[in-house]
This record gives structure tokens, C-alpha cells and sequence, in this order.
């Protein structure tokens, strides 16, 4: 039936709603993620879109598609929800992109398209208002990120880490100036040789 949002009863775990989220034709299933965001509400996101749902009843809301740089929509599925510890909550997504031309779904097809279809295109991040669901900045990184990031705060900014294809990448959100900023400095190797 495709990806859904269910809330549960925590005390006799009974269902107490199931919203389907919408998919465009072709859309790449990924593991979709999600939090609940300033408010209470429900924010999840498959494939490139953001959706925003009523914590009592399911229904969406709003919901807003983002930018995805090198890499069709179609392919590209944001995941690693985080929210910055701003003051505004503000949501910083990633995405994971299968290869161009796969048609396989889930997130083996990250790995499995790669030999016939050649590399994942790069990661595309994006700053997300959590209330109008609106973008409000996204970058094209300079590696393929496949893992979820970690966020801390960092003197009035967010940096997020990330595991990307050849190395460490450090992106720091600004909320002050409204920037994702790729800090190219940063960019410590762990891959051996070979």
C-alpha cells in the first residue's frame, strides 16, 4: 500500500489513524523519516516531500517539495530528519539518491544500481521551515551522503555531521543569515588505502 504514518495508542496499542502519503509515478521508496516538530505536529518526509500532519486526526495539512540538485526528484528520497536546536526548530533534511535510470525500490537500490547505472548522484541539503513547510535554503554537497547526520549546536549555529562516499562532511545551518554553508575545511578521510 505504500509508505503511511500511523499513531497509536501507547497504552493498549490500538491504531488511532493511518494517513497514506502520496507518491508521484516512478517515485524511488526509501525509508521515509519523520519527527514531531514545535507544536506537536506530525512532520514526515518521502521522496523529496515534506508533509505536515494534525497530531489528533492525520490529515495532511500542507505539505511542500524541495530541491534536489543533480538528481532527478524521482530518485531522490530526504531522510535524516533532524531539527535544529534554533529557535525556530527549523528542519534540516538530506538526501539519498539512487542512480539514474534504476527503477529499483527500497534502500538497497542505493547499492544495487550502482554497477550497472553508475555512482549515486551527490547529496542535496535543505533547510525547511517547520511551519509553512517552505524551503528556506539547500546546497548540493561534494560527495554522495548515504548515512543520517548528527546536529549540534555551535555558537548561535547548527552544524550537522555527515558519513559522506570519501569523507567527513560538516554543513553548517545559519539561521541569522538563512545559509547552508558546506564547510570545505572540514573534510577528514577514513577510508584506507585501497
Amino acid at each position: 500500500g505504500g509508505p503511511y504514518v500511523a499513531r497509536f495508542n501507547p497504552t493498549t496499542g490500538a491504531q488511532l489513524w493511518r494517513t497514506s502519503l502520496p507518491l508521484a509515478p516512478g517515485q524511488w521508496v526509501a525509508a521515509p523519516s519523520g519527527a514531531v516538530v514545535k507544536g506537536g505536529w506530525v512532520v514526515v518526509v518521502i521522496g523529496p516531500t515534506v508533509y505536515k500532519l494534525h497530531p489528533k486526526t492525520g490529515a495532511i495539512v500542507a505539505s511542500a517539495q524541495q530541491p534536489v540538485f543533480a538528481s532527478a526528484a524521482i530518485d531522490a528520497n530526504f531522510d535524516g530528519f533532524a531539527v535544529a536546536p534554533d529557535a525556530n526548530g527549523t528542519i534540516l533534511l538530506k538526501s539519498q539518491n539512487r542512480s539514474a535510470g534504476c527503477t529499483i525500490q527500497g534502500n538497497q537500490a542505493m547499492s544495487m544500481c550502482v554497477a550497472q547505472f553508475g555512482p549515486q548522484p551527490v547529496t542535496t541539503v535543505v533547510a525547511v521551515d517547520p511551519v509553512t513547510l517552505k524551503n528556506i535554503a539547500a546546497i548540493a554537497l561534494d560527495q554522495a551522503v548515504i548515512a543520517r547526520p548528527t546536529v549540534v549546536s555551535n555558537k548561535g549555529k547548527t552544524d550537522m555531521y555527515l558519513s559522506g562516499s570519501a569523507q567527513g562532511v560538516r554543513v553548517t545551518w545559519n539561521p541569522k543569515t538563512k545559509t547552508l554553508n558546506q564547510d570545505l575545511a572540514w573534510a577528514p578521510p577514513y577510508l584506507l588505502p585501497g
